[in-house]
């Protein structure tokens, strides 16, 4: 990245997502807390329009959540199937987490 490695680059993977998001559906987080130190676009969704947020949520790496939306990620995104990305995760969830998401300051 210090040279000049685009923060925001979309993969192959997870239809067509930005770096971010395939390090927040990993549970990455010192790579997430690299990208987003380096400016990467919190909320830039991937083509299926899950944002980080939404893919932190639904792995349920609450870390990952919780870095996010200190970084002011917007919590109710729709995707493209039209369900709030939190919401859905919500529904997913097999780890037993908490989804709600607090405004840090």
């Amino acid at each position: 990245m210090l040279g000049g490695a685009n923060v925001n680059y979309r993969t192959e993977v997870l239809n067509n997502a930005p770096v971010l998001c395939v390090h927040s559906h990993l549970g990455y987080m010192d790579m997430v807390a690299l990208l987003l130190e380096f400016g990467a676009s919190v909320d830039a969704p991937s083509e299926s329009g899950l944002t980080p947020l939404g893919y932190a949520a639904a792995g349920g790496h609450m870390a990952i959540v919780t870095a996010l939306c200190r970084r002011r990620a917007k919590v109710c995104v729709m995707n493209n199937d039209l369900r709030e990305q939190i919401s859905s995760a919500d529904h997913r969830k097999s780890t037993g987490a908490d989804f709600s998401c607090h405004v840090f300051d």
